[in-house]
């Protein structure tokens, strides 16, 4: 099957979840898997350096180590904060259609909205291919102009009310789609899960074990994931720099990099955490089962705001998959599937403003480890093809 899917986000340069595991699973089956994306990361090499409109085409691009890659279609990007994104609004609807009449594109998976939902509903509806939406979380409220936010609910009300069929990997999020205009009928809850071919249980890695100085008396502590500003680990290591004896026999590591981490790293040092504390940025996805298991228990402390009320961190299907117990705060997305139940389901929860909590559970788990039961990442894919085969044109 030739399947294109579409997103409005970095491709390459971005941490890996499902939106590149799932198209290389499908490639690896032997699809023409082709993905069209957007370039977050640039930057400009001179003052010169205003960028091309011409489209790039990328052969046989894997992030998610798997056996064969895809096809990635990227637009050309004039290097000016808000012109980019603006110019490649119009520049979508000639590289979608050429894609869809050049590829014979059978399915399409959608992940996005603003950018570049419209064009390509309005290119599946003249060559009448299904598009499947798959939402992972509210877009509206991702927008960082407030400006934006407005047009941008109403265009998701659009594209929802308009695609063949939606699958949300929350209950909340799929209650949520319909009341946006998904007809309920065609709108179902499929979670996503963890990339078994990676994410298991191993022994901790000795030279990682050196890297940190991890003694045996040691627990460590995990966080791996993009740095929101809402990522609540500024709450949890000033907590650590006030409380002398919290620090005793703990090594904190976060691994992942974004908007919060020249904070977090100003916290370490101001504080002398160095040591404690590591921030050691973004690691390959394929190092980065290395780092989980080396864990004694993972965590995701995010605030509750308009932008997490209802999403599912995935990370902690990667987190469980290894057999970590996780800490988390309440988010209603995450409840829903992992319910409040004292830790009885591997997921034990602490207020944010109670940061006192999350150091006494960390402490009660000590290091223990759990068994895993969370869905995979190849079984989800099997389910979402079987949903996208069965759609009619």
């Amino acid at each position: 099957m030739n399947i294109l899917f579409v997103h409005e986000t970095e491709y390459i340069n971005k941490v890996v979840f499902e939106y590149q595991i799932i198209p290389e699973i499908y490639a690896s089956q032997g699809h023409n898997v082709y993905v069209v994306d957007y370039p977050t990361d640039w930057k400009r090499k001179t003052v010169f350096d205003i960028g091309s409109l011409k489209t790039q085409y990328l052969i046989n691009v894997r992030k998610a180590n798997k056996e064969k890659g895809i096809t990635l279609i990227r637009p050309g990007i004039i290097k000016i904060p808000g012109v980019s994104r603006l110019l490649a609004f119009f520049s979508y609807f000639f590289i979608l259609g050429r894609a869809i009449r050049e590829y014979n594109i059978e399915r399409i998976i959608l992940y996005s909205v603003p950018t570049n939902g419209l064009q390509t509903l309005f290119w599946a509806n003249r060559y009448k291919i299904p598009v499947h939406f798959r939402s992972l979380d509210v877009s509206h409220q991702l927008v960082p102009s407030k400006i934006l936010l407005l047009p941008t609910y109403f265009m998701e009300r659009f594209v929802y009310k308009r695609v063949s069929s939606i699958t949300a990997i929350t209950p909340k999020l799929t209650e949520y789609a319909i009341d946006m205009g998904g007809n309920p009928h065609t709108t179902s809850y499929l979670p996503t899960g963890s990339d078994v071919d990676l994410f298991y249980p191993q022994p901790k890695d000795l030279k990682l074990v050196r890297k940190f100085s991890i003694t045996e008396n040691d627990q460590v502590v995990l966080f791996a994931g993009t740095l929101y500003n809402f990522s609540g680990l500024d709450v949890l290591i000033r907590h650590l720099a006030n409380n002398q004896k919290e620090r005793n026999n703990l090594k904190f590591i976060i691994a992942g990099h974004g908007e919060q981490f020249d904070l977090l790293q100003q916290i370490v040092d101001e504080n002398d955490l160095r040591g404690i504390v590591f921030l050691i940025g973004f690691i390959n996805y394929s190092e980065l089962p290395k780092y989980i298991n080396l864990a004694d228990v993972c965590i995701n402390p995010f605030a509750t705001n308009k932008v997490t009320n209802i999403i599912f961190p995935s990370k902690l299907y990667q987190y469980m998959a290894c057999e970590k117990p996780v800490i988390a705060t309440r988010l209603p997305g995450l409840i829903d599937i992992f319910r409040d139940n004292g830790g009885k389901n591997n997921v034990y929860y602490f207020d944010l403003d109670k940061p006192e909590e999350f150091f006494h559970l960390r402490k009660k788990i000590g290091k223990n480890r759990i068994k895993d039961v969370n869905p995979s990442l190849q079984e989800i894919a099997s389910m979402l093809l079987r949903k996208v085969e069965d759609l009619k044109n």
